[in-house]
């Protein structure tokens, strides 16, 4: 009981406590959001200077042996 009397004559100082907590909460939320925001900027693509063909599609004969799956009918 002695700490919800000492909170009820003290309001002022646990309301400046709970803005302070506040205060970094928002501080801290805030810089986490620039950072996130600037991190695409940051990281550069690494884009090829060539462009490669795809690889050719196997054959039916191919995928049969590779596999032994029966044929398929088309």
């Amino acid at each position: 009981m002695n700490i919800i009397r000492w909170c009820n004559e003290n309001n002022g100082f646990l309301t400046a406590i709970l803005s302070l907590i506040g205060l970094v909460l928002s501080v801290t939320a805030i810089v986490v959001s620039i950072r996130t925001a600037r991190l695409p900027y940051k990281k550069k693509l690494m884009l090829p200077l060539t462009i490669t063909p795809a690889p050719p599609i196997p054959s039916k004969a191919w995928r049969q042996s590779a596999f032994h799956l029966p044929a398929f009918s088309t």
